[in-house]
């Protein structure tokens, strides 16, 4: 396949990506004050990195300046990845087939930063 041809494959995947948000943001840090507003109920946020450590606390406290009722995290990282990052043993790894703990406990911690009311 050509160079070109990847470019095109690649495009037409995020176009279904991102075919349903209508706000966009570019996100390198967590600034001050950003999250959705009463009127954005939902948020899709679209990664390319580790689900964790920085990422995580970016993340956590955009939805905390929130009101989203809604979040969907799209990530480029396989859930392999995201496995060996946490230096789990691949005997260990390859016993969690079908499962994908590092994501659920995400959905766990964003879950509950979605539901518990600030001071």
């Amino acid at each position: 396949m050509s160079a070109s041809g990847v470019l095109s494959f690649t495009q037409q995947g995020w176009e279904q990506v991102l075919a349903k948000p209508a706000l966009g943001l570019r996100i390198h840090s967590s600034p001050g004050g950003v999250g959705g507003g009463a009127k954005q109920p939902k948020a899709v946020f679209v990664l390319s990195r580790l689900l964790k450590g920085r990422t995580v606390e970016i993340l956590r406290d955009i939805i905390c300046r929130s009101h989203f009722q809604y979040c969907v995290v799209v990530t480029a990282v396989s859930h392999a990845v995201h496995l060996t990052a946490n230096h789990v043993p691949a005997a260990a790894a390859a016993e969690m087939e079908g499962q994908q703990p590092v994501f659920e406990q995400l959905e766990e911690k964003l879950s509950w930063v979605m539901w518990t009311p600030l001071p």
